[in-house]
């Protein structure tokens, strides 16, 4: 990577020195950047993702699934399960709930010292 990067510099490098001495009605050199920007463009070219080309091939036939595969076949909707609860026949406790949950003051922060 760092080499395209730099590939890619030296080719604006160059461009830029070619538009300067155009402007400049300078000529010379020209044509050495030109090849030199010619040969930096043919070695990217050249240049291949370093992919593999050959896929593995799993001994045991197992694949990982991708993340996109779906079920071939729509899944069942479940129906609720009928239960024999009775709740006519419960008994409630005899002693009353004591209201303890009534609010309570927050206790008095102490002094804060940084």
């Amino acid at each position: 990577m760092t080499t395209i990067q730099t590939l890619d510099d030296n080719i604006a490098t160059h461009q830029n020195i070619i538009d300067n001495n155009k402007k400049n009605g300078r000529n010379r050199d020209n044509s050495a950047i030109q090849k030199n920007i010619e040969k930096i463009m043919e070695i990217k070219k050249n240049l291949k993702a370093k992919k593999r080309e050959n896929k593995k091939q799993d001994s045991e036939g197992f694949a990982f699934p991708k993340k996109s595969a779906r079920p071939t076949t729509p899944t069942q909707v479940l129906e609720p399960i009928p239960t024999q609860n009775n709740f006519e026949n419960l008994i409630q406790d005899p002693k009353p709930m004591n209201e303890s949950s009534q609010e309570k003051e927050p206790p008095t922060p102490g002094p804060h010292f940084r």
